[in-house]
């Protein structure tokens, strides 16, 4: 079974909580927000991981006010009905 793990970034925005699969940002949250960590599976383990360095370094990038030139590694997690919105919503972009 695939685990999870956490992590903290403190933004000038509030705390924000990332998610990963251990190889990939799987979710970001700002602490406290609505669907909070909805897509994780159960409680997951703070653990220092490359992956959250990255985005770390993206953030700290980002939020001084200039282009990160790079993204993360990022995969989609998403329940059954956000998919069927998704590809509807691209499919009508198309026409």
């Amino acid at each position: 079974m695939e685990k999870d793990y956490i992590w903290h970034y403190d933004s000038p925005l509030g705390g924000i909580t990332l998610g990963s699969n251990g190889e990939a940002i799987t979710g970001l949250w700002f602490n406290g927000q609505k669907y909070f960590a909805d897509t994780m599976k159960g409680v997951g383990e703070e653990k220092i991981l490359p992956v959250f360095a990255e985005a770390s370094h993206w953030l700290d990038v980002y939020f001084s006010g200039k282009e990160p030139g790079f993204t993360p590694p990022l995969t989609m997690r998403t329940t059954p009905f956000r998919k069927v919105a998704r590809k509807h919503a691209n499919s009508s972009k198309k026409t």
